[in-house]
């Protein structure tokens, strides 16, 4: 006998979420044990700068601020990422990385458009890893429990219980972009939040 379309859907729900809880789980063990270049009190200025890369869109649009709240998040993350650079140890780069953060500063300030700010964040991101290699494995088996409480708390709002995005958005948010990956279309859109 065939299985249902229902049964079918079940299967499809429960394969993603635990496929999204795999993922906060690998983050979360990848969080926990800092490595160089990275420190114990916050993310490292690389995960500020992909952050950054992916959310100024929401912040400025042709060259004005479209959301205070996320402009001001741009601001203190370009400002965050630049301190981090220059507490790290001495580098051949650390100059020119420091350069190109106050770089990245001054083209969020200038409320540059979406696109040069993104490039130059994740340039910048990139030549960071080059500069000061990480570790991109845990060290240990990750904590299903911490990935469910970490679900939960950060995700299940708009993702939904069965993570087929149908959560509802967050408040004030009538309609949330991009569009959140479904089990239709799970490779259309990323979920651009981290998790700490």
């Amino acid at each position: 006998m065939a299985p249902s379309k229902r049964t079918f859907r079940m299967a499809l729900s429960v394969s993603m979420i635990n496929r999204v809880l795999l993922v906060l789980l690998l983050a979360s063990a990848l969080v926990a044990s800092p490595v160089r270049g990275e420190t114990a009190t916050g993310p490292p200025p690389r995960r500020l700068l992909d952050y950054l890369a992916v959310d100024y869109r929401g912040a400025v649009q042709d060259g004005e601020v479209i959301s205070p709240t996320e402009y001001a998040e741009m601001t203190e993350f370009a400002a965050t990422a630049q301190a981090m650079i220059t507490a790290l140890p001495a580098s051949e780069a650390k100059a020119d990385l420091q350069r190109r953060a106050a770089g990245l500063q001054k083209l969020i300030a200038d409320k540059a458009p979406e696109g040069t700010v993104a490039t130059a964040a994740r340039a910048l991101a990139a030549d960071l890893i080059k500069a000061y290699p990480v570790t991109l494995a845990p060290m240990e088996p990750p904590d299903f429990a911490r990935g469910r409480a970490l679900f939960a708390q950060n995700c299940l709002s708009c993702h939904g219980a069965q993570g087929d995005g149908k959560g509802r958005p967050p408040s004030g948010s009538s309609r949330l972009q991009p569009r959140l990956p479904t089990k239709a279309a799970p490779a259309s859109a990323a979920c651009s939040h981290s998790i700490r």
